[in-house]
């Protein structure tokens, strides 16, 4: 069995799981590195992890660019 299919099958186990949004969770805080974890794969959660980062920063940008208006504005 190759990785790819372990994985897949892995995953069938997920789809019903009562606590796969606790796993996934956990494996996005502590950033497990291998493995299916809550029906996704390292690559995917290293990819949620990245879309959160980015858009966090961007919500900070933007608090800061408010923070500058308002200061500009009094």
């Amino acid at each position: 069995m190759s990785t790819e299919s372990e994985a897949q099958y892995a995953k069938t186990f997920c789809d019903a799981c009562p606590v796969r949004a606790t796993c996934l969770s956990h494996a996005l805080t502590h950033r497990e590195d291998y493995g299916v974890w809550g029906g996704l794969e390292k690559n995917k959660r290293a990819g949620l992890i990245r879309q959160a980062r980015l858009a966090a920063e961007r919500q900070r940008r933007r608090a800061r660019e408010r923070e500058r208006a308002a200061g500009a504005v009094a």
